[in-house]
């Protein structure tokens, strides 16, 4: 697709490449896979589909490495310094810049003031007071304004209440481009887009390639972007 790509996700997290190799529900179990054969070379020996899964991953890591960024954040206020600073610095790109905001990192947290100082007794019960946490998509508006593509994710237990705040976010203040839909517990097989003119996108892991059709979809929404843009601007530039 040609896009420079900075993956921020938490220290432990899926990466790029590895989701096809490494079952992070059972970790442990790429470790049955590896072993040393009698002149010392490490040998990976995947079950059925995997090993295609892992060639495919090495290949396309090759080739796209110098494009990939990965940066990891710990904490919320992590999250939210690093994700400004990333905000920032492609203010100057415009509409030629994609936001895709996978998730909520949190959406509760404690006020660094109201942090404990010391070590907390076992003695009796506590109590803990959550804030609730700025929203991370209104913070990318608020830097960047509307020209970058906006991707959100919405997760709910119900249809209902999915299509009310996915609706939601694709109007003031947030203003989303795309929504990435889904139902908690299917949300591994079905997804639906849902776009500002009201059209729904479904898109289903029948291929096993839900996530790469989901990408695929946002750079076709990006593409859009771009020449929306350039025309209302008086634009006629070749991307």
């Amino acid at each position: 697709m040609g896009y420079f790509v900075i993956h921020l996700s938490r220290k432990n997290s899926h990466l790029p490449f590895l989701g096809k190799i490494v079952d992070y529900e059972h970790g442990m179990s790429v470790m049955d896979r590896l072993s040393v054969s009698k002149d010392g070379v490490i040998v990976f020996e995947p079950e059925g589909d995997q090993y295609l899964h892992a060639i495919k991953a090495l290949k396309d890591y090759a080739e796209n490495k110098n494009r990939l960024f990965v940066e990891h954040f710990t904490t919320v206020d992590e999250y939210q310094a690093k994700l400004k600073t990333i905000a920032y610095a492609c203010t100057e790109f415009k509409e030629h810049v994609a936001f895709c905001l996978a998730a909520a990192v949190s959406d509760f947290k404690i006020p660094e003031a109201n942090m404990p100082k010391e070590k907390l007794s076992s003695d009796s019960a506590i109590t803990l007071h959550l804030e609730p946490v700025k929203k991370t998509r209104l913070l990318v508006r608020s830097i960047c304004g509307t020209e970058p593509l906006l991707c959100c994710f919405k997760l709910a237990t119900n249809e209902a209440d999915l299509h009310t705040k996915a609706n939601k976010m694709l109007q003031q203040p947030t203003l989303a481009d795309m929504v990435v839909c889904n139902i908690f517990e299917d949300r591994k097989a079905v997804v639906k887009i849902l776009y500002p003119d009201g059209s729904l996108e479904r898109i289903t892991d029948e291929d096993q390639k839900i996530n790469e059709n989901i990408a695929k979809s946002l750079a076709n929404a990006h593409e859009k972007r771009i020449k929306f843009c350039q025309i209302k601007d008086g634009k006629n530039e070749n991307i």
